[in-house]
């Protein structure tokens, strides 16, 4: 069962296993999350809206039956727009998720919700390096961050440089290896 597990890991491109396995070529579902920290700028870009510019940066995690797994590392620049008066917020970016061996992942998002709620959207899968070339595949996914209120503290100035955190979390993350 473990053994099983590693190899689901693997296939997202963190957890690297010594042979591939012929089950790598069916399309595969997991249960993900990182919880990042972000650096960037937040511009006041209207009367009650801020853009916040900047990368997210954190642990991989693969949920199992066990618990999860540390599987890598991500790093996604990204764009975030806050609404102050409502507290919608909608975000775009492109990540790159790097496991054992630098073996490398790539994907892009995007997202739209409200503060508290998350930033809803899709994450897509758009190919990878090593072992994970040409992985195909994604999921819905969930944004969550402090980022409103660093928006709202943005008020009275036009540049803020600042440092947040949140989660993000994949409930059911597809993937295919050719």
């Amino acid at each position: 069962m473990l053994k099983r597990l590693m190899l689901v890991a693997a296939a997202i491109g963190m957890v690297h296993t010594a042979a591939a396995s012929p089950a790598a070529a069916e399309e595969q579902t997991i249960e993900a999350f990182s919880v990042w920290h972000a650096r960037g700028h937040l511009v006041k870009t209207g009367e009650n809206s801020g853009t916040f510019v900047g990368a997210l940066r954190g642990r991989f995690f693969v949920e199992t039956p066990e618990g999860p797994i540390e599987a890598g590392t991500i790093v996604c620049p990204a764009t975030l727009e806050v609404d102050l008066e409502d507290a919608s917020q909608s975000g775009q970016g492109r990540c790159v998720i790097t496991g054992e061996k630098d073996a490398q992942v790539f994907a892009s998002w995007t997202c739209s919700g409200y503060h508290l709620i998350g930033c809803k959207g899709e994450f897509t899968l758009t190919g990878g390096t090593g072992k994970f070339s040409g992985v195909t595949g994604g999921g819905p996914f969930t944004l969550r961050s402090a980022i409103h209120g660093l928006a709202a503290s943005a008020k009275a100035v036009s540049v803020v440089e600042e440092a947040s955190i949140g989660v993000a979390h994949w409930k059911a993350l597809r993937y295919k290896l050719p």
